[in-house]
This record gives structure tokens, sequence and C-alpha cells, in this order.
């Protein structure tokens, strides 16, 4: 408490926690990478949690996935302390967090959920690998995946710093590709050349795009709230209990919610991460995604309940609901109300339920999976079977009937085209990106032209778009309306911004 007391004292601006976490030899396989084993954690433990401390990796043990959960907590608890402690001396300081941590096992490891970390500090940076190479398309897509869930940890404009290595062919255009990936999600990219976080890729582009991001600074920054009217459910109970920290998991959860935010992303369907602790958060969508969701408590399964009563439509696959929230197999699916199909009679076809006033989707099988090992990010040099992978598209958007719920946007052109929108009061952001073109030996992405629809709110009418070309100048841009949707024509080389300003 004395340091950061004495360090909010200086009047300094803000407090930067690299990486939180605790760290110590626990498990053969986990050195330096489960929490804390001291004296003190051990009492803290035992006296909160009533049970003994686990000596030992055992995930069948009550006690040890106990302590799984208390990691988080206990990390939470940190940055809370650090950020009471300063604002205690200067309520205007700021607490920035720095974590790598998303839906990968790290997570797991390191106790660090970011989700959570939006109420407790003022702002979460990231760190990610990045695209280091030039790579096919799917390394990129898998890279946005990445996005999608730190926008979610976010409360306003931040930073993540990624890595286009120097020493790889091509690196300058593929640094341009990758500050354009980044600006989509209203974010500034810190990138290094090299392991060192210390060199500049290119240090005349950087100047170039910097210099954009200063002069367009508030027709990128300041949105804030993603506006979609889909959300995708994130489970960290299932990443925990169900992977394990192992990558040869049976269910392999850290692939399979990627693997849909991927595939929506292909798709072009706009969308937001909610997580599991912010469950209540899915009454505001008309979509509500659930991929692979396999631990399900009771009280998740009341608001999952409510929700969809209330008009709310939910698709669920995999064996989603067929483990508690400790990961302890089930008899049955907790949602087998909903899925209108007990565990034992499943079989292979598509399970559409009406509950309530809302919709229940259930597919037995993982699309999720099927796209992400399709396509296989991991493995740049890799020919991926383009039809294959369209089939799989074409099949999730007919068997969830998605396409029907979320024709709120869609962008006709002969390209891959990634959509993201934002909103702040009556003002939307309307963002492409394009990865047309894009392969193990272009990051330069062909030029297309782009048909927007937008479905407009009810009552609202709209003033007028301003059109901003990635690293180029802005100018009003004209626009149609019909029949309750905005129609916008233009072309699209990496990425473009539309400012749409309405009133009712």
């Amino acid at each position: 408490r004395d340091v950061f007391t004495l360090l909010a004292e200086t009047g300094i601006d803000g407090i930067w926690l690299d990486v939180p976490f605790l760290r110590s030899d626990f498990g053969e396989n986990f050195k330096n990478e489960w929490a804390c084993t001291c004296k003190f954690c051990r009492e803290k433990f035992e006296e909160e949690e009533g049970v003994p401390f686990p000596d030992k990796v055992d995930w069948d043990k009550e006690n040890f996935k106990r302590y799984i959960q208390f990691r988080y907590k206990e990390t939470e608890e940190f940055i809370e302390f650090v950020n009471d402690t300063i604002k205690r001396v200067n309520p205007d300081i700021k607490l920035i967090v720095e974590t790598p941590a998303a839906f990968t096992l790290f997570s797991t490891k390191c106790a660090s959920n970011p989700l959570n970390y939006k109420s407790i500090s003022d702002l979460t940076v990231h760190e990610l690998g990045g695209p280091v190479r030039k790579s096919q398309i799917f390394s990129q897509l898998y890279f946005l995946s990445y996005m999608d869930f730190f926008s979610a940890t976010d409360k306003g404009p931040t930073w993540i710093l990624s890595y286009v290595f120097k020493k790889h062919k091509g690196f300058k255009e593929l640094y341009k590709l990758h500050g354009a990936e980044i600006v989509l999600f209203e974010m500034n990219p810190l990138t290094s050349g090299d392991e060192t976080m210390s060199s500049v890729v290119d240090e005349n582009f950087r100047k170039v795009l910097f210099s954009w991001m200063e002069k367009y600074k508030k027709d990128i920054f300041g949105f804030n709230k993603i506006y979609s009217k889909v959300c995708v459910v994130f489970s960290r109970k299932t990443l925990d209990f169900i992977d394990r920290g192992e990558y040869l998991s049976e269910y392999a959860y850290h692939d399979m919610f990627p693997g849909m935010l991927m595939l929506l992303n292909y798709l072009g369907i706009p969308h937001v991460v909610v997580g599991e602790d912010e469950m209540e958060d899915v009454n505001k969508y008309d979509v509500a995604i659930f991929p692979s969701f396999l631990c399900v408590s009771e009280k998740e399964r009341e608001v999952i309940e409510n929700y969809i009563r209330n008009g709310g439509k939910a698709i669920f696959t995999g064996y989603s609901s067929l483990f508690d929230e400790y990961g302890n197999k089930l008899n049955d699916f907790r949602l087998k109300d909903l899925f209108g199909v007990s565990f034992v009679r499943v079989g292979d076809r598509i399970y559409r339920n009406k509950y309530g006033d809302g919709e229940v989707i259930y597919i037995p099988w993982t699309p999720e999976g099927d796209f992400i090992y399709t396509v296989s990010p991991w493995y740049p040099d890799l020919k991926v079977d383009l039809k294959k992978v369209q089939r799989i598209g074409e099949d999730f958007l007919e068997d969830a009937g998605i396409h029907k719920l979320t024709d709120f946007i869609t962008v006709e052109s002969d390209g891959i085209v990634i959509p993201a929108i934002f909103k702040r009061g009556s003002v939307y952001s309307l963002r492409l990106l394009n990865f047309t073109g894009i392969s193990q030996e272009n990051s330069v992405p062909r030029r297309i032209n782009v048909r927007i629809k937008f479905k407009l709110e009810e009552g609202v009418k709209v003033k007028k778009v301003i059109f901003l070309p990635y690293l180029g100048d802005k100018e009003e841009f004209s626009f149609k309306t019909l029949d309750g949707f905005l129609i916008i024509e233009a072309p699209l080389s990496y990425m473009n911004i539309f400012t749409i300003c309405t009133f009712k």
C-alpha cells in the first residue's frame, strides 16, 4: 500500500500494471505458472473456502477446483486494491492493466480473466503475438478473434502490443495491413519488429499511421460501444474445468471459442463477446450464441431460460450444458428442456424448439470446430480447401437460421469483408476490413467494390455520411435510404470508416 500511495502522491497521470498474476512452482507440468502457494495464501484459502489447501494438481478433487477459482479472485482483489489505494490519493489517476490473457490456456494457468477487469480498473491493454510474418488469410482471422475478445474487456480506446518481424520477407506490407486490423477495433497499435518489444517495424510508415490516427482521432476513437444484435457467450469455467490447461483436451474449448468468432467474421456477422460473469447482458441482444458451452450452473440456466422465454434466440453447439460449473459430467443436458431432446436421444440433426416467446437452436456437432480445424490458422503455409470452408459457412447459416436474425447489416461484394459497428449517441461508426486476396505471398488486399445495407432503427433518419478510407482523407459521401435501410456503395482497399450521423 505504501508503494502505490507514494506513486500516486507524485501527481503522475496513471500507473501501468504489467501482467499482474502470482507465479510459483506447483505441479509437474505447470512450472512457474500456477498461482502462489505460500503460507499466507494457504491460510487465506482454507479460511475462505473451508477445505484443505490442495497439495498437488488433481482436477477430480473439489479443493483443487476451488483453488482454481480462488486464484482468479486473488488476482482481481489485488487489482481492485491497487485501484482503490491510488484513487484515495488522487481520484483522477488512472490504473492501466496489461494482460495477454484471452480464451487461451494461459488464462487458466495464470488466473487472468480480463473480462472482469473493466469494473476494477480504468483501462485494459493487451499483448498478442500477432501475424509475425505473411500468412494465409485464416491466420489473420485468428488474430481478429483475439481482437473480438479484447474489445469486450475495454471501456474505451486502448493499446495492443503485437509483433511483425522485420526478418521476414514482405514485413512492410504486412505492417500496413496489421495497422488496419487494429484500427478496425478502435485500438492503438504498439507493434514491435522483433521479440525484444523495442524494434520499430518501419519508422516511416509508423509516422504516417500515427499522424493519420491523430488527425482523425475523433472519427476513429471515442465510440467505445460495439453495436450488434448478436452476442457470443464465453465460458471461463469450460476453459478451466474441461480443458484443464491441456492443449490436447478432449473438447478443446480453447479452439472452439475462437473458431466461432472466426466463422462469424468470415460470414460478415458483427458480434459482441459476453462473459459468463455478465450473463445478464445477453438480454441486450436479439441472438445469443453459446459455442461448446459445456459448463452451466443452475443460476446460469435460469438466466438463459428467462432470456429465451422473453423472446431471445439462442444457438448452442456440441455438448453444451452436459457438465456442471465445476466440470462434473451430468446424466443429461442441464438445458434439455430448452433443447427439446435428452442427451441419450440426440441424433444427427438440428433441434429447433420454441420456448416462451423465444427460440432455441441446438446443433449437436461443432461447426466452430469444423471451421477452425479446416483452416488451421496455426499453420500459415497450409493450403486450405476453400470450397470446404465455404460449405461450412453456408451450412452454419442454414442450420442456425442465423441469416434471418442478422439482417441488420449485409455487405455485398466479390471478396471477403469483415464489418464492425460502433455507436456513440446518435452516431454510428461502420468499419469494413478487406481480406480479399490475402495469402502467404500477399499482404495487400485486392481493391473491390462494396454495397452496404444497414438497417436503421425505427424512426431514425440519416443526416449525413462521412467516408474515411484507411490512411486517406475524409469526405462527405453520397447514400440512399430504402425501406428502412441505409445503402452505401463505395470502393474498398484496406479499410473504410463510415461515420453515419442520424436523428429522429
